[in-house]
C-alpha cells in the first residue's frame, strides 16, 4: 500500500511546485524538472470547463498528498512484462478517433510521425484527452507500445466520426480507439442501447476485420449534463453497446502494480464514475476494465482519470497480442476470448449477480485486462478459432489438465454477423445464442456459462482431477441468415 499523507491546499501547491524528477524515473536521466501542476489545454464543453476544473482540483487533488509510480497502471495489467520480452507494436497500426487536436510535438509522441487525416483541419489548441490518450497507447517512455504507428482522425459530426473511422480502416489500421461518445440528434435515446451507430460498427468489424475499443463512459461525472441522466444512472455512452467492439470500463489501481489495493470505476475520494448500465435485452457492457483514474501520476495532475484513459490501455494491449501473433490482426472473436480467458484480476463486487453466467460482473465484464495472462495463452497456442455450419453443434473438443494445475479458465466468443449482401442490401442477423459447458473426465459438468445477451462466455474450475478435459459448446438458437457462426475458444 502507499503511503498517503494529508495536507492543506497552500502545501500541496507549494510541494507539487517543488517535486523534481529524481522521484520520475522515466525523466530523471533526462534531467528533466517536471511540475505536475502546470495546467494542460483540453477539449471541455465551455459551458463546463472552469466548473469540471475546480471540482477535479477540490474532490481530486487537494485532499491527498500521494507518491505512486507513474508507470502503475502499464505494470498492474502487467502490460509492462510483454513489453520486457520486446513486444513493442511494431507493424500495428493504430487508429484514434477523437474530438480534439492531438499534440505530435509533444516530447512523448514526437518519435511516432503521427500521420492525420488530410481532410481535417488543422487546430492551433492542441486536446490534452487526445494527447494523452495517444501517450497511454504510444508514449515514448509512457506507452505500452511506443513502436506501434498512429493514425488519427477528429470529428464534431456525425459525417465527420463515420467518415473518419472509414479513413482510418482505409490506412489499413488493426485497431480504432474512440475514447469518446457519440452524440447524435437524441442523446438520452442512445444511452445503454444498441443504436443504428452500434450496428454500424459491427458490420465494419465484420467485414474489414477491425479491432473496435471504446470507452464505456463517466455517467456520473456532473460534466456529463449533455445526457440528463439522473445522479444515480450509469449508462454506457454511444456506440459502446456495439457486440463486436471491445467496451472498457475503469479501476482505480491506487497508484501501485499490487492487485489487493485495487478499487473498481471511482475516483480517489470515492467517487463512482465508471459506467455500466444499460437497458434490457441488450448486450452486457462493459466487456472489461482498466486502471483510469489518476493515470500516469504524479507526471499529471489534472483531467487524468476517465473510462477514455482505461480504453487506451486494453488498445495497447490488443497491439501487443497481434505483434506477438500477427494472425489475431483479423480475428476479432480470437482477441475477445484470448482477452476474456486471460482475465482472472476482479474489483467488482457483483460476480455472481447473473446465475447463468457467474464469472461474469454487470460492471466490470470478465475482469481487469491481463497483457501477461493473454500473451501465455498465445505462446500456448491455447486458443482454437473456426467456422461452425449451424447443423453441426454442439461443438466438442478436449483441454488437457495436467497435475499442479489449479485453476482453469476457459472463454467462449462470437460475433455478430452483420453483412452486406451479393445485392448490396445490408444483412443485419440476430445474434445467435450460443452456451459453453465443461465436463471433467468423468463426463461430470464442472462448469457452465448460458447468458442470453452477450457474445462471450466464460467459466473458472479448480480441477479435482487430471486428465482430459471436454469443452462443449451449444447453440441455443442460430439465426436464419447465417448459415455458419464463427467461433473462437481460449482457455488458460
Amino acid at each position: 500500500m502507499i503511503k498517503k499523507q494529508k495536507y492543506n491546499a497552500e502545501d500541496q501547491l507549494y510541494l507539487t511546485s517543488m517535486m523534481v524528477s529524481k522521484f520520475i524515473c522515466p525523466y530523471y536521466k533526462q534531467k528533466v524538472v517536471w511540475n505536475p501542476m502546470i495546467p494542460f489545454d483540453r477539449y471541455v464543453l465551455p459551458s463546463t470547463a472552469e466548473w469540471i476544473s475546480k471540482y477535479i482540483y477540490k474532490q481530486n487533488l487537494c485532499q491527498y498528498r500521494t507518491l505512486e509510480d507513474p508507470l502503475a497502471s502499464m505494470k498492474n495489467i502487467r502490460a509492462d512484462l510483454v513489453k520486457q520480452t520486446g513486444i513493442t507494436g511494431k507493424g500495428v497500426k493504430i487508429g484514434i478517433l477523437e474530438m480534439g487536436e492531438i499534440d505530435i510535438k509533444d516530447h512523448e509522441l514526437i518519435h511516432l510521425n503521427i500521420e492525420s487525416n488530410p481532410d481535417m483541419d488543422t487546430l492551433e489548441k492542441k486536446d490534452f484527452h487526445t494527447t494523452l490518450v495517444s501517450k497511454i497507447i504510444a508514449g515514448k517512455t509512457l506507452g505500452i507500445v511506443p513502436n506501434t504507428k498512429l493514425y488519427y482522425s477528429r470529428y464534431l459530426t456525425e459525417k465527420q466520426f463515420r467518415s473518419g473511422i472509414e479513413w482510418l480502416i482505409k490506412q489499413g489500421c488493426n485497431i480504432i480507439n474512440f475514447s469518446a461518445a457519440f452524440e447524435g440528434a437524441n442523446p438520452n435515446e442512445e444511452l445503454g442501447t444498441y443504436t443504428e451507430l452500434a450496428n454500424w460498427i459491427d458490420t465494419l468489424a465484420v467485414i474489414h476485420k477491425v479491432h473496435f475499443v471504446k470507452s464505456a463512459g463517466n455517467n456520473k461525472f456532473p460534466y456529463h449534463s449533455p445526457y440528463n441522466s439522473s445522479p444515480d444512472t450509469f449508462w454506457i455512452t454511444n456506440p459502446g453497446m456495439a457486440y463486436n467492439i471491445m467496451t472498457v470500463g475503469a479501476i482505480d489501481d491506487l497508484g501501485t502494480p499490487e492487485w489487493a489495493d485495487d478499487k473498481w470505476g471511482q475516483l480517489r475520494d470515492g467517487t463512482i464514475y465508471s459506467a455500466y448500465e444499460e437497458m434490457e435485452g441488450t448486450a452486457l457492457k462493459p466487456d472489461l476494465c482498466a486502471p483510469g483514474t489518476n493515470v500516469f501520476s504524479p507526471l499529471i495532475k489534472d483531467g487524468n482519470s476517465g473510462t477514455s484513459f482505461a480504453a487506451p490501455q486494453v488498445t495497447g494491449v490488443i497491439a501487443q497480442m497481434i505483434e506477438a501473433q500477427p494472425e489475431l490482426s483479423w480475428d476479432v472473436g480470437a482477441v475477445r476470448a484470448i482477452l476474456a480467458a486471460g482475465t482472472i484480476h476482479r474489483t467488482a463486487n457483483d460476480y455472481g449477480t447473473y446465475k447463468e453466467s457467474l464469472f461474469y460482473s454487470d460492471k466490470e465484464g470478465v475482469g481487469v485486462v491481463d497483457a501477461k495472462g493473454a500473451f501465455d495463452i498465445i505462446k500456448k497456442r491455447q486458443y482454437k478459432t473456426f467456422f461452425y455450419h449451424r447443423s453441426a453443434f454442439p461443438y466438442r473438443f478436449i483441454i488437457d489438465v495436467g497435475h499442479g494445475e489449479t485453476l482453469k479458465r476457459v472463454s467462449l466468443s462470437w460475433l455478430k454477423l452483420n453483412r452486406i449482401g451479393t445485392d448490396g442490401i445490408p444483412i443485419k442477423p440476430q445474434l445467435a445464442n450460443l452456451d459453453l459447458y465443461i465436463l471433467d473426465p468423468d463426463r461430470i459438468e464442472v462448469a457452465h456459462s448460458c447468458s442470453t445477451r452477450s457474445n462471450i462466455e466464460v467459466v473458472e474450475f479448480s480441477p479435482k482431477k487430471t486428465g482430459y478435459y471436454s469443452v462443449i459448446v451449444v447453440a441455443e438458437s442460430i439465426s436464419r441468415e447465417n448459415e455458419y457462426e464463427r467461433i473462437a475458444v481460449a482457455w488458460m
